[in-house]
């Protein structure tokens, strides 16, 4: 049979001012907690802005990257010793 979760564990005070005293505890920690959230929501809000500026002002910067593969008239094998195109 499962054990009755009503049971008082040895030295466990139930009465109301421990209770009382408990949940303010978890309230206060709660609180903390979400202040915690909040200021890493916003360092990280901060950080991506910041990063994105900084793509954004790169993106200009940048010249255009070279084509270096075939083109569809060379074909997309070529052989290793010389360099010939096959299709």
């Amino acid at each position: 049979m499962a054990e009755s979760s009503r049971r008082v564990a040895p030295g466990e005070d139930l009465d109301h001012e421990a209770l009382w005293a408990e949940h303010t505890k978890l309230a206060r920690q709660t609180k903390e907690l979400s202040g915690d959230f909040l200021r890493f929501f916003a360092e990280m809000h901060r950080e991506l802005r910041i990063i994105n500026a900084r793509l954004d002002r790169q993106l200009g910067t940048q010249p255009p990257l070279p084509m270096n593969g075939p083109t569809i008239e060379e074909g997309y094998r070529r052989n290793g010793n010389n360099n010939e195109i096959h299709c």
